[in-house]
């Protein structure tokens, strides 16, 4: 399976100082040292895995502290690159020259942020505007062109680095398509394979859902032990099951689960691709031909734990949809400990919208946990609806603030559909109007953005919606930048209205 699920994101830092000989300042140096550590260990404590190589630059008892030559900036980069840092922090609080700086993103070709302390004593900012006009005026690559800048506030630079790291984590991760895409005529559920794998993706993988099917007859045959350990394991955890005699007959729920358990054995025959989404097309070689849908698999795949015990969570979505799948992906490489939710634009109202996926969803969501003792009580496995046979597992999403995005394409050209919101809990007669007859067994997330509903009906880039849980907005922002994605705010009315009229202005 994946190999990078819980990977802390990989950050080099590197200071810089006056390359002047004549200009050596040792308590300049030493002042430089000593922030130098100081933001290391802010990033460290942050959750990040700093590479260092000033640490190695220098004997410890060097009058000089920062880089100040072409060799010593190469000496970094080549470190930073064989470490595998996914982006690089450049430090600059006295005078530097530009074109060491230039030489460093060249050689490292990084994601670059360049920072100082906000510190009026300091000549940090007149460095800073040199260095990043002359970024802008080598243009030596596109990070040199797209590098952000930053002036004290170090935490600040923590969702730009969980941003970068998921865009480069993306870069060398793969999907899988099961069944293919384009279900159910959905024109928009397919793309640009060639181009995502340019922009954000290593490599889509495709395969026939037979490859699941074969391995779950075989478990059914062969290993029904196997079966009786996973249901065992949601029992023990308080999963209620509501068996009937046709659709979520016992066997029918054994099959179920022995897609699940296929779905698993393939990911790790394949733990080589370093599959970090998969896609389930489900309709119609699973729900019609075969005769038993795939729910087990947007389920539990995007869930931490199961009855052997922690797992990767893997981004799992339905119907052959390559840009959710995309966006699920992204999600949850920047909140790694989630399954993002993805379902279908149920209802739009006044209040909330609701994600509501026909059959599941990640079961992180209903106790927002990947412990399953706390989870896992909360999920009701029953009949599905819809001429579907087999069980939905299903659920109501808890509160809480939330991250809806959703990538869409208008005309071939990628737009991010970006929003912050409250997931809230309905009960009573709202309950009730909202899930009806119709997916009442289904997992249900209702998301509040406080915008204009009827003007994110008016623009969904989807009939699937995804979120993931808290406010990343700012790490989804920062990686459509290095992806060159424009952004639309789902929790701005002016934004959604600009957006039409740029609609309108297209023919």
């Amino acid at each position: 399976m994946s190999e990078n699920h819980l990977q802390k994101p990989k950050v080099g830092v590197i200071t810089f100082t006056d390359g002047r000989d004549s200009f050596l300042d040792i308590p300049r140096e030493r002042r430089l040292r000593d922030l130098h550590q100081e933001l290391v260990a802010l990033l460290s404590e942050n959750g990040c895995d700093v590479i260092d190589p000033m640490r190695s630059l220098r004997a410890p008892d060097s009058d000089w502290f920062g880089v100040r030559r072409y060799d010593e900036a190469a000496a970094c980069a080549k470190q930073l690159k064989a470490e595998g840092a996914e982006c690089m922090v450049l430090c600059s609080h006295f005078w530097t020259p530009p074109m060491v700086v230039i030489d460093t993103v060249r050689e490292a070709n990084l994601p670059t942020m360049v920072y100082t302390v906000d510190d009026p004593t300091l000549p940090g900012t007149v460095s800073i505007s040199a260095v990043g006009a002359s970024l802008l005026e080598s243009g030596v690559n596109q990070y040199a062109v797209q590098h952000e800048r930053q002036r004290g506030n170090p935490e600040r630079m923590l969702p730009w680095i969980r941003g970068s790291s998921a865009v480069a984590r993306m870069r060398k991760s793969a999907v899988m398509l099961w069944g293919g895409t384009y279900s159910l005529h959905m024109e928009h559920l397919q793309d640009d394979i060639p181009a995502l794998k340019r922009l954000m993706i290593r490599d889509i993988l495709n395969e026939g859902e037979y490859a699941l099917i074969r391995r779950a007859e075989k478990i059914l045959a062969n290993e029904p032990g196997r079966v009786q350990h996973f249901l065992d394991w949601l029992l023990a955890n308080g999963t209620t099951i509501l068996y009937d005699d046709l659709s979520a007959s016992p066997r029918n729920f054994q099959v179920q689960m022995a897609y699940y358990l296929a779905a698993r054995d393939r990911l790790q025959e394949l733990s080589g691709e370093n599959i970090v989404g998969v896609s389930i097309r489900c309709q119609p070689t699973l729900s019609v031909e075969y005769g038993i849908v795939g729910c087990t698999l947007p389920a539990f795949l995007p869930f931490g734990f199961d009855d052997l015990g922690p797992k990767p969570i893997i981004s799992t979505v339905c119907e052959g949809d390559i840009k959710g799948l995309m966006t699920s992906v992204l999600l949850q490489q920047i909140r790694p400990d989630v399954g993002p939710i993805f379902g279908d634009l149920k209802y739009v109202g006044e209040d909330f919208f609701a994600i509501s996926n026909c059959g599941a969803a990640s079961v992180w969501w209903a106790g927002k946990s990947n412990d399953p003792a706390k989870s896992l009580p909360n999920v009701t496995i029953q009949a599905n609806v819809g001429g579907f046979t087999g069980a939905a597992v299903g659920f109501m999403g808890q509160a809480g603030p939330v991250t809806t995005a959703r990538l869409g394409r208008v005309k071939g050209q990628y737009v991010m559909h970006l929003g912050v919101g409250e997931s809230v809990e309905v009960s009573g007669a709202v309950r009730e109007k909202v899930m009806g007859f119709f997916g009442q067994m289904w997992p249900n997330v209702m998301v509040s953005l406080g915008t204009d509903p009827d003007l994110l009906f008016r623009i969904a880039a989807s009939n699937h919606p995804v979120a993931t849980d808290g406010d990343v907005s700012a790490e989804v922002t920062y990686a459509c930048r290095q992806l060159g994605i424009p952004i639309v705010r789902l929790d701005s009315n002016d934004s959604m209205r600009e957006h039409l009229d740029r609609l309108a202005g297209m023919n």
